[in-house]
């Protein structure tokens, strides 16, 4: 009897110092700065992160996302290019490509996107990155682009499955086509 007491206090032990470790793991996440909007200390934090794990698509995208934030575009294109030799069809990499919207490559950024709307339904996670960044994001990024290159058959899919658009315009109408214009700007960023 007195070996399972000791045993259920190892456990149960055991069990709390894992707890406590995956919470500190939790906090100092790079992620968790970037949801509070310290990039600063997200950059940081993310770069101690790569030093261990240069093959983490979360920290690699990360750093994508904070260079992408700060404007180093020099930065945010070798991390880009980075997730796509980590993992060029993971849904994070997919996002990361919209990049090429900035840079007014409206082709490059058509193809991620529509990668990923080949790869999954709009609607396939609310988030890429945890609770942080939202398809929508991606959404308005690659729905603008295609918007911008006239695919209206593709943004107005994407938006009747993500938004309450009507079924039945008509895509040859002018007016139609600024509907889909007003959707994709009020998407949430």
């Amino acid at each position: 009897m007195e070996n399972y007491k000791t045993l259920l206090i190892i456990l149960i032990l055991l069990f709390l110092s894992c707890s406590l470790f995956q919470s500190e793991e939790v906090f100092n996440d790079g992620w968790t700065y970037v949801k509070d909007k310290d990039y600063a200390t997200a950059l940081k934090k993310f770069r101690i992160d790569f030093k261990d794990n240069p093959d983490s698509l979360d920290i690699v995208c990360g750093l994508f996302y904070v260079h992408f934030v700060f404007q180093i575009n020099d930065s945010t294109k070798y991390y880009l290019n980075k997730s796509i030799d980590i993992d060029p069809d993971n849904n994070k990499t997919l996002f990361v490509g919209g990049l090429y919207y900035r840079e007014k490559d409206y082709d490059s950024c058509n193809y991620f996107y529509e990668k990923f709307v080949q790869k999954n339904s709009p609607l396939y996670d609310p988030y890429i990155f945890g609770t942080t960044i939202k398809t929508n994001s991606f959404h308005k990024i690659g729905l603008s682009s295609q918007y911008y290159k006239e695919n209206y058959q593709l943004v107005y899919d994407v938006l009747k499955t993500i938004t309450d658009i009507s079924d039945s315009l008509d895509l040859s109408l002018t007016e139609n086509k600024l509907i889909l214009f007003d959707y994709i700007k009020n998407l949430e960023e």
